[in-house]
C-alpha cells in the first residue's frame, strides 16, 4: 500500500514537471521551419518566372535587357514590399504605455523612467514607411485610370527592348514580365519581412527590456548602500581603500550580461556622470563634502562599469578627467593588467581624487596577484611615487595607499 501511494505521488510530481515544462503543449515551430516554408512557396515562383524570362529573351535575342528589366521589377516591388513590411518597435514610452485601451497583460516595463529614456530605440523609419504607404495607397486609389495608362508605357518600353519594333506579343511578354516580377518581388520581401526582420525587432526590444531592467536593480542596489563617510577619500587623514561591495560586483555583472554591443548605449551613462564630476569639481571649492559627493558619483558608475569595459580605450584616451575617472572605474570593478600601467600614471598625471580611486584599485589587485604581477605593479607604482616626490606632490591619504601597495609582500 505504501508502495502504491509513493508511486501516484511520484507519478503526479511528473506530471506537474511536465506540464511546468510544457511538454503537453504543441510543438513549436522555429524559425528553420518558417524559412522552409516560404522557400518552399516562393524559390519554385522564382525560378519558374525567371526560366520563362531567360526563354523570352532568347527568342527575342535580347537576353541581357530581359534581365536587367527583371532586376527593375523585382527592385521596385521588393521596395514596396520593404515599406509595407516594416514591422513596429514593442517599446513605448511612458505616454504610449498609458494610453486608454493598453492591454492589462503587456510584459512589464521598467518603472524608472530614467533608463527608459536612455535606451529607447528609433522608429524613425517604422514612421516614414507609415507615411509612404499611405500616401501610396491614396495616390493609387485616386489616380488608377492614370496609373494604369503608365504601367502601359512602362511595358511598352520593356517591350521595346527586346525588339525595335515589338508585336502585340512582345507587349502581352513584356507586360507579364514587368507586372508578374514586381508583384514576386513585393511577395517575397514583404514575407520575409514579417518573418524574420519582424522577429529581430523582437529580439532586440526583448534585449532592451532586460538591459533596462537589469540597470534599474543595479541603481537601486546603489542607492540602498550606505553613503561614503566624510573622513574616506582623497585629503582625509584615514586611508581607506575605495571597494566595491559584492551586491555592486554581482548587479554589475548582471547589467554585463544584459548589455547589447553598443558602445554608444553603454558608454552614455558614463559620460553623463563624467560630465557630472566635472561640473561637480568647477562648482564646489575642496572639501570632504565635495569629495563626499564625488565619491557617490563613483557609486553610480558602477553598475555600468563591467557592461563598458569592452569599449574602455575610448574612455581612457579622452582628454576628459570624468572619463578618465569612468575608466578608473571600471578597473576598480574588472581589473585588466593590460592597462596596468595606465593606471599607475594616474598618481601623478591626475587630480587627487582620481589618483586615490586608481591607488584603491591596484591596492585590491596587488593582494591577489601572483608574485610576477605583483612585481611588475609595485615597480609602477614605486615609479611614479619617485615622479610625485620629484614633482613635490604631498597628498596624506593618496601617499599612506601608495606605501600600502609597496608594503604587500
Amino acid at each position: 500500500m505504501a508502495n502504491h501511494v509513493k508511486s501516484d505521488r511520484l507519478g503526479w510530481i511528473r506530471m506537474v514537471m511536465s506540464k511546468r515544462h510544457g511538454d503537453d503543449d504543441p510543438p513549436r515551430r522555429n524559425v528553420s521551419d518558417d524559412l522552409r516554408q516560404i522557400n518552399r512557396f516562393v524559390a519554385p515562383m522564382v525560378l519558374g518566372a525567371l526560366a520563362a524570362a531567360v526563354w523570352v529573351g532568347w527568342q527575342a535575342n535580347a537576353v541581357g535587357p530581359v534581365l536587367l528589366w527583371v532586376f527593375a521589377s523585382v527592385s521596385a516591388g521588393g521596395a514596396a514590399g520593404f515599406l509595407f513590411g516594416i514591422p513596429r518597435s514593442g517599446l513605448a514610452g511612458k505616454s504610449e504605455a498609458a494610453a486608454p485601451g493598453s492591454s492589462a497583460a503587456a510584459p512589464a516595463a521598467p518603472t524608472n523612467d530614467v533608463p527608459l529614456a536612455r535606451a529607447r530605440p528609433n522608429t524613425n523609419l517604422e514612421e516614414v514607411s507609415d507615411w509612404l504607404t499611405k500616401i501610396i495607397v491614396g495616390l493609387t486609389l485616386v489616380n488608377l485610370n492614370d496609373l494604369r495608362d503608365e504601367v502601359g508605357r512602362i511595358c511598352l518600353n520593356a517591350a521595346a527592348a527586346m525588339r525595335p519594333n515589338p508585336t502585340a506579343s512582345d507587349i502581352s511578354a513584356a507586360t507579364a514580365l514587368v507586372v508578374g516580377f514586381t508583384l514576386l518581388g513585393f511577395l517575397a520581401v514583404y514575407l520575409y519581412m514579417r518573418l524574420f526582420v519582424q522577429g529581430a525587432i523582437i529580439r532586440s526590444d526583448d534585449s532592451l527590456v532586460r538591459y533596462r531592467q537589469a540597470v534599474d536593480l543595479a541603481e537601486r542596489i546603489v542607492d540602498k548602500e550606505p553613503p561614503p563617510p566624510l573622513n574616506q577619500g582623497a585629503g582625509s587623514a584615514t586611508a581607506e581603500p575605495v571597494v566595491p561591495s559584492a551586491a555592486s560586483l554581482s548587479a554589475a555583472q548582471a547589467v554585463a550580461d544584459a548589455a547589447p554591443a553598443n558602445a554608444h548605449m553603454v558608454l552614455q551613462p558614463l559620460r553623463q556622470l563624467a560630465a557630472e564630476y566635472e561640473a561637480l569639481r568647477g562648482r564646489l571649492e575642496y572639501s570632504a563634502q565635495r569629495t563626499q559627493s564625488m565619491t557617490a558619483i563613483v557609486h553610480r558608475m558602477r553598475p555600468h562599469a563591467i557592461a563598458a569595459a569592452p569599449y574602455i580605450g575610448e574612455l581612457m584616451q579622452s582628454t576628459s578627467t570624468g572619463e578618465h575617472l569612468a575608466a578608473t572605474v571600471i578597473l576598480q570593478m574588472k581589473y585588466m593588467p593590460e592597462h596596468m600601467e595606465w593606471l599607475a600614471r594616474r598618481l601623478t598625471e591626475e587630480r587627487a581624487f582620481i589618483g586615490y580611486q586608481a591607488a584603491s584599485a591596484l591596492l585590491a589587485r596587488v593582494r591577489v596577484a601572483g608574485p610576477p604581477e605583483c612585481k611588475a605593479l609595485q615597480d609602477a607604482v614605486r615609479k611614479a611615487k619617485l615622479a610625485r616626490q620629484g614633482s613635490g606632490i604631498a597628498e596624506a591619504s593618496l601617499d599612506q595607499l601608495i606605501e600600502q601597495i609597496l608594503a604587500v609582500q
